[in-house]
């Protein structure tokens, strides 16, 4: 694929989304709202929702798979339960005007996956979600996976999280809990309703 054929592919998804975003905002407040600031981020939200309530509304089996300190133990959850763990994902919205600010956005082809990534970085250390990337097929314009960087600060630790969701088939949540007088503990969480390769 040449350079300038991945360049107006690049271009087109960008102002699909551009277009979609902007239509999507309008509609759904019913107003269009003046702003200074032009950058529009992929939804990310919206297609996590999306994600979400296909799960609640088509999942016959729901399991976790809990990996801490050597063992492994796999159970099946409820939809509620799935529910609690699949919030982590949608509480921060990057796309919020009062926090929208505070993030970079890059956008790039990257040939070792066929993805195109848009790739977002929190400038305050103090701000809950502080990476998102977002990687699309390139042929269909898809989400593949997502990757999320969180941390958390509770009154005798500090959390960690580095946090993956797969379209359509699970999600994972690895948390890294490092307290003041203790041995950090690592624990990870996958959440499965579809498996696939």
């Amino acid at each position: 694929m040449n350079t300038r054929r991945v360049t107006y592919r690049l271009c087109t998804v960008i102002v699909f989304f551009s277009i979609s975003c902007s239509n999507n905002t309008e509609h759904r407040s019913g107003e269009i709202k003046n702003s200074t600031d032009t950058t529009v981020f992929y939804p990310l939200n919206d297609y996590l929702i999306q994600q979400i309530k296909s799960v609640d509304s088509s999942a016959d089996f729901i399991y976790k798979i809990t990996i801490q300190d050597g063992h492994k133990d796999s159970t099946r959850i409820t939809e509620n339960e799935f529910n609690e763990w699949a919030k982590k994902f949608v509480e921060f919205n990057i796309a919020d005007p009062s926090i929208k600010k505070f993030y970079t956005q890059d956008i790039f082809l990257d040939q070792a996956t066929n993805s195109y990534t848009f790739s977002y970085k929190c400038t305050r250390n103090d701000l809950p979600l502080q990476s998102a990337d977002i990687l699309l097929d390139t042929a269909t314009q898809q989400v593949k996976r997502i990757f999320m960087s969180r941390n958390g600060v509770t009154p005798d630790s500090s959390v960690t999280e580095k946090m993956g969701w797969k379209n359509n088939c699970n999600f994972f949540i690895n948390s890294i809990i490092q307290f003041a007088r203790r041995k950090e503990t690592v624990q990870q969480n996958i959440i499965v309703w579809h498996y696939k390769v």
